[in-house]
């Protein structure tokens, strides 16, 4: 049986607001396509990323237009991914890898 890939757009809708999204239980990997011409800062860590110059080692600061790739994870239970935007409307695509199928 092959696993495939899923994708959720999301869309900024207050810009250097923090907002938060629950990656599931049993998520083996995650990406993300940034699709907008400002980075997009990213934490599993609360109270990070809605401060545009927190330089701290736990924000990921995704380039515009520009894909990350987190690798293997392994999300045993569900975690919170943080992510905020200076830009108003920012979009970008979530992209969750199935745990890998010992088939």
């Amino acid at each position: 049986m092959a696993l495939t890939d899923s994708i959720a757009p999301y869309t900024v809708t207050t810009a250097e607001f923090e907002f938060s999204l629950t990656v599931p239980a049993g998520t083996g990997g995650l990406e993300i396509e940034n699709l907008s011409g400002q980075p997009l800062r990213v934490a599993f860590i609360t109270g990070k990323v809605a401060l545009p110059n927190d330089t701290s080692q736990s924000v990921i600061a995704i380039a515009p237009n520009a894909h990350h790739n987190f690798g293997e994870v392994n999300f045993e239970a569900a975690g919170t991914l943080y992510y905020a935007s200076s830009l108003l409307n920012h979009r970008f695509d979530l992209i969750l890898k199935p745990e890998k199928c010992d088939c």
